[in-house]
């Protein structure tokens, strides 16, 4: 029998990485954790911890990037964590062997993180590294600039929840209505027909019969891609969704359009800078 869905283990993109400001603490809300981004000046990567230090649970978020050791600190008490969550520095304690010899009781909990197609990742278990590593992310095939393809991308917040979310995107019969002018044409609504070519727990998809034809995937528990093909399939457009649940009546969507065709005088290298769309609360 297979286990029981575990949301926590699986990969989640929490922001595309040209939104992150590598000088200062980010805060983010995934699976109602709490969790902080920051940038190590000793690191090429993002990194991702719960956001609150050890000591007394203050937000690492309020928190600074120290200017001369380049780690995180606490604004509480000034307590400092390297890129693996242990701690650096206590100013506090009269003997520094005391951070020393202790250190790995003194640690901010890390979270198992990847950058990878533009876009940083995170693995909401820290007890499941391991499976982390093994676990392949939920990447697109259309996201390869070396495919020829480009891509715009585009993030927003929502107040309903995860689910919500996965049936409004999985549903092509609000385009009509919904996009009416821009992707869509209300008079020209009509049945869509489904035709089922994988269903597993792992993957779903599905075409479309007709005049418009498209597949629609959908990996649990936030992939979900629209592919259009133009005459003989060489001409791909569309987009690949990424449906957040950020706690109970929220969810973010992560949205990368893409499509290997009309680059005007951009080379098939160079991703499209895209729009993005913030609530008040931030990430």
């Amino acid at each position: 029998m297979k286990p029981e869905f575990n949301f926590f283990q699986h990969w989640y993109p929490l922001s595309p990485i040209e939104d992150l400001d590598p000088k200062k603490p980010t805060p983010v809300t995934l699976l109602g954790l709490h969790l902080v981004i920051w940038k190590p000046k000793s690191s090429e990567t993002f990194q991702v911890f719960l956001d609150q230090c050890p000591h007394r649970l203050a937000p690492l978020s309020e928190g600074r990037i120290d200017e001369k050791t380049g780690n995180l600190m606490c604004s509480y008490h000034g307590w400092q964590f390297d890129k693996q969550g242990i701690c650096t520095h206590i100013p506090q304690a009269e003997n520094p062997e005391l951070v020393s010899k202790n250190k790995e009781n003194l640690c901010a909990v890390a979270l198992p993180v990847r950058q990878q197609q533009d876009l940083l990742w995170v693995w909401p278990d820290a007890k499941s590294t391991q499976q982390a590593n093994n676990t392949p992310l939920p990447l697109s095939p259309k996201i390869d600039a070396s495919k020829g393809f480009v891509w715009t991308s585009f993030v927003r917040d929502l107040e309903y929840d995860w689910q919500t979310l996965i049936e409004n995107v999985a549903d092509p019969s609000h385009v009509p209505f919904s996009h009416h002018g821009v992707q869509g044409d209300r008079a020209k609504a009509r049945p869509i027909e489904f035709k089922i070519e994988q269903s597993t727990p792992d993957l779903i998809e599905v075409t479309t019969v007709g005049r418009v034809q498209r597949k629609i995937t959908f990996e649990p528990p936030c992939r979900l891609e629209y592919t259009f093909s133009l005459g003989d399939d060489s001409k791909q457009f569309g987009f690949v969704s990424y449906c957040i649940p950020v706690s109970p009546g929220k969810s973010r969507i992560i949205i990368l359009f893409a499509r290997n065709f009309g680059h005007n005088t951009l080379s098939s290298a160079t991703p499209l800078v895209g729009t993005h769309q913030r609530s008040q609360s931030g990430y």
